[in-house]
């Protein structure tokens, strides 16, 4: 009987390829497992990047906000701008600012009363505004309230232009009048 395999050889057959089918089983639960805890760590370790990233974010919003945060002098500071200038009341000057920044707006809405007297209790340099000067073709004046209009300017700050004579020079004497 050529077509025939003993008994014997039919079960060690059988049981060598039942010993490979465990093995195969056992190398596909010990990859399962390994993978299972290298995606554990790797996913762990992109919690923590993460976290960290998110730190560097709220950071960078807070170090925004602050940049982004009106930059006004306190009444203090005014205070000591306006004693700084005392020297030279009498100044006659006109302002410019960007039309389009409410951030120089406000500063130079902040500032004017250090300079002249639109506010009686803000102690002033005694200067003089002037309605903006300039009637230059294409510029526009700002009207702002009850003081004198500004101009409108292509600037990322505000211009204060000195008319004419500045009044006394502190350090020389007589006075340039």
């Amino acid at each position: 009987m050529a077509g025939f395999i003993s008994h014997t050889t039919f079960v060690v057959a059988t049981l060598v390829a039942a010993i490979f089918v465990g093995i195969g089983i056992t190398a596909a639960f010990v990859s399962a497992i390994v993978g299972y805890q290298l995606t554990e760590n790797a996913l762990s370790d992109a919690r923590v990047k993460i976290s960290e990233a998110d730190a560097r974010a709220k950071e960078a919003e807070l170090a925004l906000a602050k940049f982004r945060a009106p930059r006004l002098p306190e009444k203090k500071q005014l205070a000591i701008v306006a004693e700084r200038l005392k020297p030279f009341a009498g100044t006659k000057f006109d302002v410019g600012l960007s039309a389009s920044s409410g951030e120089q707006a406000d500063f130079i809405w902040r500032l004017e009363p250090a300079l002249t007297n639109f506010e009686l209790s803000v102690p002033n340099a005694g200067w003089v505004e002037l309605p903006w000067g300039f009637s230059q073709v294409g510029q526009q004046e700002v009207r702002r309230g009850n003081r004198p209009p500004s101009g409108s300017v292509a600037a990322q700050n505000v211009e204060i232009h000195l008319q004419g004579n500045p009044g006394p020079q502190p350090g020389r004497k007589g006075n340039n009048q």
